[in-house]
């Protein structure tokens, strides 16, 4: 058995959403799709050079207000909202502070504006486009809880257990058993995600790894040209970390 420290480069791949400020109106922001990804809701960023495309159109923060909830691809609004009701089927739409969609119908029910909704992707909204969006990363436990975790790009082979503070993930891939343990450091702040891994291959090796991961800033920059990405660049910025790792191999091929 060989026991080394290692600085950490990447272990997991963890996407958060961030959290609305509570004096903002509307519902929590989804991420927005564009092709197979997702865009995460940004800290701050901006949208310049814009130009966007046929039939679509916006509902504003203030309108949002209005909103009740998302069912069965349905958005159900109270019936004050005569933007929404206006609507039509075809139209892509950004409700601002959720999500983008494109209106199959709309229809009036108890009281309410039902509007039945496919997902839109990004590119169906903007023609045209430079974004650059900045999230500061922390590790409390309610920003875990909103956390997807990708490993190996496997993430629906885990089981996920949730503890007080903490999360644990375990599962099988390529014939090795992973648990994966995730928890904030206890002083609340956020600053150090701690992180345990076990993984084994029956008969054939063993790793254990421990240590943490530190805030970090991850930073985005996407260009849409005639309704097609032209590029795209990401940037994890004081990320650090350490990891004590052992390994023992019980047969070698």
């Amino acid at each position: 058995m060989k026991t080394n420290r290692i600085t950490l480069i990447i272990v997991m791949v963890i996407v958060m959403a961030c959290n609305k400020k509570a004096s903002e109106v509307g519902p929590e922001p989804k991420a927005i799709k564009m092709g197979s990804k997702y865009i995460v809701p940004a800290d701050k960023g901006s949208i310049t050079n814009v130009v966007k495309q046929a039939n679509t159109t916006e509902v504003k923060l203030a309108v949002m207000a209005n909103f009740i909830k998302e069912e069965a691809n349905k958005l159900y609004f109270n019936a004050s909202a005569a933007e929404v009701k206006n609507l039509k089927a075809g139209q892509v739409v950004l409700f601002e502070g959720y999500e983008l969609k494109k209106i199959t119908s709309i229809a009036e029910a108890g009281g309410q504006i039902v509007v039945t909704t496919t997902n839109a992707k990004f590119t169906d909204y903007y023609k045209s486009a430079k974004v650059t969006y900045n999230q500061k990363m922390s590790w409390t436990a309610s920003a875990l809880r909103k956390a997807r975790v990708s490993i190996g790009g496997r993430q629906s082979a885990f089981k996920e257990i949730e503890n007080t503070n903490d999360l644990e993930f375990s599962g099988d891939i390529s014939g090795w058993n992973i648990t994966l343990k995730l928890a904030p450091e206890s002083s609340g702040d956020g600053r150090k995600l701690n992180v345990e891994l076990d993984a084994k291959k029956e008969g054939i090796a063993k790793i254990v790894a421990k240590g943490f991961i530190s805030d970090f800033t991850a930073d985005s920059q996407l260009e849409v040209a005639n309704g097609a990405a032209t590029s795209y660049g990401h940037q994890n910025t004081n990320m650090n970390g350490e990891m004590n790792v052992k390994y023992t191999f019980l047969t070698l091929n």
